[in-house]
């Protein structure tokens, strides 16, 4: 498939649903397809619809960090010209986030949405060809 058609499927899940772009584009680490489980699905509706008074209450090892990644990489490439900021109360916890998109960015087929290589530090960044960070 050339890189024009894997492009505009990409684009096409991405306005469909965050959740059909993340099954059908973003990988685990192990390199199988990922799977939001229910509660992760709930938590991606509720920011695609606008909620702004969020409280998710999990547990350890849920997901919070890996579903915080996917929206971010469905934001990116959904909005053109957008900005997004990862803070955390730290450093390596703003990272933890960072890492996870970039690894999806790193690979085929989003790797093909960068307008330049991702930086890593100082200060990190990932910018896209529809001119979103």
């Amino acid at each position: 498939m050339s890189s024009a058609k894997i492009t505009l499927a990409i684009l096409e899940a991405v306005k469909r649903s965050p959740v059909e772009f993340i099954t059908r584009f973003l990988k685990n680490p192990d390199g199988t397809a990922a799977q939001p489980h229910p509660g992760q699905i709930e938590l991606l509706m509720a920011l695609v619809n606008g909620v702004t008074d969020l409280v998710a209450a999990c547990g350890r090892q849920w997901g919070k960090s890996v579903v915080l990644a996917w929206y971010i990489c469905w934001f990116l490439i959904r909005y053109k010209n957008r900005q997004v900021y990862i803070i955390a109360p730290t450093l390596d916890q703003a990272r933890i986030i960072f890492n996870e998109v970039s690894r999806h960015f790193r690979a085929y087929p989003l790797n093909m949405l960068l307008s330049k290589k991702i930086t890593d530090f100082p200060f990190p960044s990932i910018q896209l060809i529809n001119g979103s960070a």
